[in-house]
Parts: structure tokens; C-alpha cells; sequence
């Protein structure tokens, strides 16, 4: 009896080895192709967003020069409609640092996460929203009721984390880091407007 139980056990072993193999073997073949597709999704839902916040599906985006320095991080575009600028578009990434080491500058590991900006033609902010989140810590700035209390922003007013914009327990990194890059990124592109 002990040894049917063995061979049993062997059995099942050998079973799972190839299991396990075809499963990671799928992951590897899958993996790319899954992580190609959210690229894609992501242009795409920036793109539905845009025609969604126009009413129209015909639109032209026309980058805006930025000027090369650290401090500018993501792109502008202009967005016109039959030749009619009907406002801006920030798209950028914020980097949220999670560790004592990456903040002292001994490690570069951050964590971050991908964000757009609408303007109208005055620059005032219209919509602000959290694409792609891939840090530990903070989705929570992520909410769409949470964001909406950037809208009528316009560059020069006072932004400030736990005055003008609600902190969030959790999440502190990330409300000032995007605070931060929402009223740095709003002075840059008046700056380039005013050009």
C-alpha cells in the first residue's frame, strides 16, 4: 500500500510540473500582448474622453512647444475644432516616491501615475483625470468626485494642499505630488500660451 501511494503522489507531481509549465508558458506568450492592448486602450479612452468632452469626433490636436527642462514632464496640445481653438490638453506622469532610499537619492525607485488635464481657451481646468495608476499607496486621488475639485483652477490662483484642495488619509504622496504638478503644469502652459 505504501508504495501504490507513492507512485500516487509521483503521479501528481509529474501532473502539476506540467501544468505549471503550460500555465507559465502561457504567461509568457500572453503577457506582452495583454500589457500592448492597455496601451492601446489608454490612447483610446483619452480619445473617447476628448470627443466626449468637445461633442464632436472630429477635432485636431496640435502639440505646443514646451521648453526642454527637467521640470516639464508631459506634453501640451492645443485643440481645435474647424479651426477654432476650443482648448488645451495636458497629458503627464507623476512620479510618487515610496521609499526612504529613493528620496535621500540613493535608489531611483518610484512608483507613478499617468493624468490629463482639459482646459478651455481661458486655460481654466475643465476636467482632470487619473488614466493609469500604478503606485502602492494613494489610489484614491483616482475618484472622479475627488478630482472634480480641481475644475475652475485657472494658473495663478492659490493651490494648496489641505486649503484649497481636500487631503486624503492614505494618500498624502499623491494628493500633494498631483496638486503640485497641476498648478506647476497650469503656469507652464500659460506661460507658452502668452508666447
Amino acid at each position: 500500500m505504501v508504495k501504490v501511494t507513492y507512485e500516487y503522489h509521483a503521479t501528481l507531481i509529474k501532473i502539476n510540473y506540467y501544468r505549471m509549465k503550460s500555465v507559465l508558458i502561457s504567461i509568457v506568450m500572453i503577457l506582452p500582448v495583454m500589457l500592448l492592448a492597455s496601451t492601446e486602450a489608454l490612447d483610446k479612452n483619452l480619445v473617447r474622453d476628448v470627443e466626449k468632452w468637445l461633442k464632436v469626433d472630429t477635432y485636431e490636436l496640435t502639440p505646443v512647444k514646451a521648453p526642454e527642462q527637467p521640470s516639464v514632464s508631459g506634453k501640451y496640445f492645443q485643440i481645435q475644432v474647424a479651426g477654432q481653438v476650443k482648448g488645451f490638453l495636458y497629458t503627464g506622469r507623476v512620479n510618487t516616491v515610496r521609499s526612504a532610499a529613493a528620496r535621500s537619492g540613493q535608489n531611483s525607485y518610484s512608483e507613478y501615475f499617468d493624468y490629463y488635464i482639459f482646459y478651455d481657451p481661458q486655460l481654466t481646468i475643465q476636467k482632470v483625470k487619473v488614466m493609469r495608476y500604478k503606485a502602492t499607496y494613494g489610489q484614491m486621488i483616482s475618484a472622479p468626485a475627488w478630482l472634480k475639485q480641481f475644475q475652475g483652477y485657472k494658473p495663478g490662483q492659490p493651490l494648496e494642499p489641505g486649503i484649497q484642495v481636500d487631503g486624503i488619509s492614505g494618500a498624502t504622496i499623491s494628493v500633494n505630488n498631483i496638486t503640485f504638478d497641476i498648478r506647476k503644469n497650469s503656469r507652464i502652459l500659460r506661460d507658452l500660451v502668452r508666447q
